[in-house]
C-alpha cells in the first residue's frame, strides 16, 4: 500500500493498486463495444441521450468520485490484500459476485438481450454495489457512502434515458 500524504489520523492521500484492476475490469466491457469486436444490431445503452443534464452531471461526477476516493484514498493500516477476518471475506465475495454479475450483464446485452431489466438491474447496479462492498472491504466509508449515493444517481439517470 502506497501512502504519501497524511489527510487525518486515520487515512492518507495513497494509491490502492488493487483498484486499478478493479477498475479496468469494470471498463474491458465498454473497450469492447467502442473496439467492435462483437457487432450489435442495436446498442441502446451507448444511444441514450440525457434527459435530465443535472442528474447525468451529478451521476458522473459522484462516479468520478467512486474511483479517486476507491484509489486514493487508504488507511494508516491498510495492506496490499486481508481477507483475514470473516468481515473481509463477505465483503469481498460482495465486490467479487457484483462483477461476477456485471460481466453476465455484459455476455447478455452482447448476446442481443438488451432489456431494461438486464441493463439497470446488471450492468448499471452492479458497479456501484462492487465499489461499495470494495468500500465495506477496506474499511473506506466514505466510498461506501459515496457508491450508495452513486448507485441511486446511477440507476435514476439509466432509467429516466431508458425510459424517455
Amino acid at each position: 500500500m502506497l501512502r504519501w500524504l497524511r489527510l487525518t489520523k486515520d487515512h492518507y492521500l495513497g494509491l490502492f493498486a488493487l483498484g486499478l484492476v478493479v477498475l479496468a475490469l469494470q471498463e474491458i466491457p465498454y473497450v469492447i463495444d467502442a473496439t467492435g469486436l462483437i457487432p450489435l444490431g442495436s446498442n441502446p445503452l451507448m444511444e441514450m441521450t440525457d434527459q435530465l443534464w443535472w442528474l447525468s452531471a451529478a451521476e458522473k461526477i459522484i462516479g468520478l468520485g467512486c474511483v479517486v476516493v476507491m484509489l486514493f484514498l487508504v488507511r494508516a493500516d491498510d495492506v496490499w490484500f486481508s481477507a483475514a477476518t470473516r468481515r473481509e471475506r463477505f465483503c469481498l465475495a460482495v465486490a467479487v459476485a457484483a462483477l461476477v454479475a456485471y460481466y453476465a450483464g455484459w455476455i447478455a446485452y452482447f448476446s442481443g438481450h438488451q432489456s431494461p431489466g438486464i441493463m439497470i438491474g446488471l450492468l448499471i447496479a452492479m458497479q456501484p454495489i462492487s465499489f461499495c462492498a470494495i468500500g465495506l472491504w477496506r474499511r473506506n466509508l466514505v466510498l461506501s457512502v459515496l457508491a450508495v449515493v452513486f448507485l441511486v444517481t446511477h440507476v435514476a439517470n439509466a432509467a429516466v434515458d431508458l425510459w424517455a
